[in-house]
């Protein structure tokens, strides 16, 4: 037996070695990136590279689970998207009619409908731009843009004491909130 043949089954072992190795890294690193359960990292870093063919078969269950959850998401989203366009339209509903804040005050007595108007606003307008870029075309956003920043303005000057609403529909700063979301209303529907 010469010295060239007994090289060769090390550098085989040498090679599928390091290929297990680079396996079991890709294990742990799927497992500190993907896997909530860390039971399974523990058993990863316990029996090495023993046991990186019983979580190949985990990662490839995993995968197709995520697969499963990131096409629910978008249909959540999608269903997300619409409830909140119809929530802004619904705030600027309750901005252009004066007859609707006025019923809303006489079943809310106890409450200051100006307060919530404007907090209502807030909640729904104010959110991620992404969920309003899918939700509305760009020329809607740049109308309610500019609501958003006129409602901003006459918010700032009430510094959280809000008037009533029998008061605040005395106003100018109703009278341009309520005719600007009757206008933008009708551009969007």
């Amino acid at each position: 037996m010469n010295l060239i043949s007994l090289l060769y089954p090390n550098k085989i072992i040498l090679l599928l070695s390091f290929f297990i190795m680079v396996l079991w890294g890709y294990c742990l690193w799927f497992a500190i990136k993907h896997d909530k359960n860390s039971k399974y990292l523990i058993l990863l870093l316990i029996f090495n590279i023993y046991y990186v063919p019983f979580y190949m078969f985990r990662m490839k269950r995993i995968k197709r689970e995520n697969k499963i959850k990131r096409i629910a998401e978008e249909i959540y989203d999608s269903k997300f998207i619409k409830d909140t366009r119809d929530s802004i339209i619904d705030v600027l509903e309750l901005w252009s009619s004066k007859d609707l804040q006025i019923d809303l005050q006489q079943s809310n007595e106890n409450q200051n409908i100006t307060e919530e108007m404007f907090q209502q606003w807030n909640f729904n307008f104010k959110i991620d731009n992404n969920i309003k870029k899918e939700a509305f075309k760009e020329s809607h956003l740049e109308l309610l843009e500019t609501f958003n920043k006129t409602i901003t303005l006459s918010q700032n000057k009430f510094e959280k004491n809000y008037p009533k609403l029998d008061d605040f529909q005395k106003y100018n700063d109703w009278i341009v909130l309520n005719k600007l979301a009757q206008e933008i209303k009708k551009e969007i529907k």
